[in-house]
């Protein structure tokens, strides 16, 4: 409709405590968005 809009979204954080784990934190991943993305697949595919 040619309209902006902004959609804020709060993606929860996860520690891991395993000494053997390459990683200490992780965030959760969304379908819809690349990774680092500001602009959802939908939107990307459209331009």
């Amino acid at each position: 409709m040619g309209k902006k809009t902004k959609v804020t979204i709060e993606n929860r954080k996860f520690f891991c405590d395993n000494p053997d784990c390459t990683f200490t934190t992780f965030a959760e991943r969304f379908d819809f968005l690349e990774q680092n993305g500001k602009k959802t697949k939908r939107l990307i595919d459209k331009i």
